[in-house]
């Protein structure tokens, strides 16, 4: 069975545009909600915990005190090496206390788990397993009626601190659904919040700022083919047959259950295989101060039709990235059939992404520039109580939206002699009325911080489309040539976390890898190809595809066997190696046609020397 979300760029709603808007703001209200009853029910959980095992609970708390400390250091250690300038790290006290760090999280997960080690009676393991297999249904009374038996039985099975524990989560669930019930939302849309929250539960849960942007899905519960999606039904169906259509979605009910329809144009520039539908999304986004919409259709298939090639040659692909004459190397490929050669990203999108960087630099001088005048002109100044309360702590202020919203407020509470600040803060009357005919015309400081605020962010915008792009079609063209893909098994997430504060050329790191994105490449691979693999990462650049020796390697880029005495390239071996490894994960096939010609201005440089 195929799954896949196709993803439409639309134009804001023709109906219901206000409904629409309340529906993203009570989901917000909603996730917040959850997220306040998950962190209490935590906050009441280490009570329990402190009431039955005090060393476990102190444990927690040196643990939080430690990564205050860490966060501390690393804020010290990053102004240090940005004020000095230094290329080698300096020493400091951040391995010790990760080393610290690492102790007491073990110490925490043995004494938890022997703390929470309950083993059940046979009786209520065989209720268990029966209730796990029952039918699932809001109106199955037999599976009610089993899962109160079951609380039932393991509450007289517990005691302590694990029925204490029990009785605590009976309670936040009930909890969780009187939140849900009374937020107003329709249970197709509340489903996904609470989904989204139980993701974020995993590690640490936080509120979100309502931002006017979100993600409104609708679960198809009629079987819908593909082919009747211009048929009107009482879920999702679309009218049109140009590329401008318009997609009718179902949004909430009324009074007496008829469907509320919200009509919304989007641009159908591919059209869906022969599929089932399984939901839809509507999707506000926010690129700078305009709004983005966009339209998420679901589907499910047995199969579609393909053009990616299913013969028994494989290619080998080692992500990283190295600068070098061409641009920023991404990765480097080999094949069975012989065929090698590195993926470039060319020089002149670098200088894209390096402008990016650059307006943010200028906002930045400016932000500070106009903060330090304010700042001076408030000195001696009789100013209103609510000014002053607002810019009391104006020293640490770090984010342009913080002046912004005191010159929104401003604007409705003028006071006598604010005019000089204010005009250089947000622009006069005239100015205005001079931007009517002349759109080049910029004065006050917040429009000029709009300005490069919007050229900022829809040149990065631009750039991920075409590094997207390049990619997408990179892989379209290497699955027309292979059955198979290996690729080595890392969490890039993860390789981004390692990368340690204190190492001079921390943010060249980082830079170079949000740049590069190895896992938006992996992912488009793993998308195309008719089979998928990873297998084991460790040593791949470092043990010698001829001999199988390992050797301390380092950084270096070419290195040298102690053992057989070949010289290597490191990704070249790499490989090597992930080719001839077996894999740790699989999956296939994954069927999807694609364009056959590679992105403008994408290198691909066949390097025959590297081997």
């Amino acid at each position: 069975m195929i799954a896949k979300v196709y993803n439409y760029g639309a134009k804001s709603p023709y109906t219901h545009f206000d409904k629409i808007n309340d529906i993203l703001y009570k989901q917000n209200r909603l996730r917040n909600a959850l997220v306040e009853l998950e962190l209490n029910r935590r906050k009441e959980s280490d009570e329990i915990l402190a009431k039955y095992d005090p060393q476990l609970a102190k444990a927690k708390m040196d643990l939080a005190t430690i990564l205050d400390e860490i966060e501390k250091e690393e804020k010290l250690v990053k102004k240090k090496n940005q004020e000095e300038g230094r290329k080698k790290a300096k020493k400091s006290r951040l391995p010790e206390l990760r080393k610290v760090k690492r102790q007491l999280e073990k110490e925490i997960r043995d004494r938890g788990k022997l703390l929470r080690n309950v083993t059940y009676t046979e009786e209520v393991q065989n209720l268990e397993e029966a209730y796990r297999v029952s039918p699932l249904g809001p109106r199955n009374k037999k599976r009610e009626e089993m899962k109160k038996l079951l609380l039932q039985k393991k509450i007289e099975c517990t005691n302590g601190y694990s029925k204490e524990l029990l009785l605590l989560n009976e309670t936040y669930k009930r909890k969780l659904k009187e939140t849900v019930a009374a937020s107003g939302l329709h249970w197709s849309h509340s489903n996904e919040i609470r989904k989204d929250v139980e993701r974020a539960c995993k590690k640490h849960p936080r509120f979100r700022r309502y931002k006017g942007t979100g993600k409104i899905y609708l679960q198809v519960q009629d079987k819908i083919d593909s082919s009747d999606i211009c048929i009107p039904n009482k879920w999702f169906y679309i009218t049109g047959n140009k590329k401008l259509r318009t997609a009718h979605v179902r949004i909430g009910s009324n009074p007496d259950r008829s469907p509320i329809f919200s009509d919304i144009p989007f641009y159908m520039h591919r059209e869906l295989p022969k599929s089932q539908i399984v939901g839809v999304s509507i999707v506000k986004r926010r690129t700078a101060t305009r709004s983005k919409w966009y339209l998420q259709i679901s589907w499910t298939a047995e199969s579609v039709p393909s053009d990616a090639c299913s013969n028994g040659e494989a290619v080998a692909l080692d992500l990283g990235w190295r600068v070098i004459n061409e641009g920023l190397k991404v990765a480097e490929y080999l094949s069975t059939t012989g065929e090698k050669g590195i993926l470039v990203f060319p020089s002149e999108n670098i200088e894209l992404w390096n402008k990016v960087d650059s307006l943010q630099e200028i906002r930045d001088k400016k932000f500070n520039k106009i903060l330090d005048e304010l700042r001076e002109w408030m000195k001696d100044k009789e100013l209103p109580d609510w000014f002053t309360e607002y810019t009391q702590h104006i020293h640490q202020w770090k984010s342009q939206r913080k002046l912004v919203t005191l010159i929104n407020l401003w604007k409705d509470k003028r006071f006598p002699g604010d005019k000089r600040m204010y005009e250089k803060l947000n622009g006069s009357e005239k100015d205005y009325e001079k931007r009517k005919t002349d759109i080049g015309h910029y004065a006050g400081w917040r429009n000029w911080d709009k300005h490069l605020y919007e050229y900022q962010e829809n040149l990065r915008q631009q750039n991920i489309a075409w590094r997207d792009d390049m990619y997408r079609k990179f892989a379209a063209v290497f699955s027309r040539k292979y059955g198979t893909v290996k690729f080595e098994n890392v969490d890039w997430s993860k390789t981004m976390r390692k990368s340690k504060t204190e190492e001079a050329d921390n943010d060249w790191i980082k830079k170079y890898q949000r740049l590069a994105a190895p896992g938006s490449l992996r992912k488009f691979f793993s998308e195309r190809f008719s089979r998928y693999e990873e297998v084991d990462a460790k040593n791949t650049s470092a043990e010698c595809s001829n001999c199988g020796a390992w050797n301390k390697i380092g950084s270096a880029a070419v290195w040298e066997c102690k053992n057989c005495g070949h010289v290597w390239n490191r990704d070249t071996n790499a490989c090597r190696n992930i080719l001839t490894r077996e894999a740790v994960k699989a999956r296939g096939p994954v069927l999807q046609k694609t364009p056959s010609v590679l992105a403008p201005n994408a290198t691909t440089t066949y390097v025959e020397s590297l081997v």
